[in-house]
């Protein structure tokens, strides 16, 4: 779906994106109007989808002297290599990229270095969450007394108290060894 106003030499671009059902795209539409985007593209698809409808669409109908605003750098896409490839496109084709949230512009030497840095992070948070998605959807291992899906991790009160039934003296069930010592002598 595309918010469209009317048409200038240079456009400006927005593009809004949410990855499931739950989520809307209210809060980045307003964030990307109030930037004053000739044009919004929107889609509910996950970011690290190689296919996107709405942002082909929109990369499509970019000229030299345009500019493309995204209200989160995480919107435009989760792939560390995607993400550059994109980027680099726009710079290679003098087009103006402007991330909302850290005031990004890719224009400058120094927003370079930023979005570099940020795709990267941007990947890892991805790999993270997909990590903790997953962790979440396989079946726990079950142990005795316990029933599946409960905590089977020891509290901290449990293992305090635990430690102390076990110390015989100061220091004995603490588990802390002393730190090794390293001399270091200059040649």
């Amino acid at each position: 779906m595309t918010v469209s106003k009317g048409l200038d030499m240079n456009q400006v671009f927005g593009y809004a994106r949410v990855s499931t059902a739950y989520q809307n795209t209210d809060t980045q539409m307003d964030a990307l109007q109030k930037f004053g985007c000739h044009r919004i593209f929107q889609e509910n698809i996950s970011g690290m989808a190689t296919h996107r409808p709405a942002l082909d669409e929109m990369l499509s109908l970019l000229r030299e002297g345009d500019t493309v605003v995204v209200s989160r750098f995480s919107r435009l896409g989760r792939s560390r290599d995607r993400l550059i490839n994109l980027i680099g496109d726009f710079a290679h084709k003098g087009i103006i990229f402007n991330a909302l949230d850290f005031g990004i512009d890719a224009s400058t030497a120094a927003g370079k270095l930023v979005i570099g840095n940020f795709a990267a992070l941007t990947e890892y948070d991805g790999n993270g969450r997909l990590a903790r998605d997953d962790s979440r959807k396989k079946p726990r291992r079950s142990t005795a007394g316990q029933s599946q899906g409960e905590a089977h991790w020891p509290t901290i009160r449990s293992e305090s108290r635990q430690l102390h039934q076990n110390q015989e003296g100061p220091g004995k069930g603490s588990r802390i060894e002393p730190a090794p010592v390293f001399n270091i002598t200059s040649i």
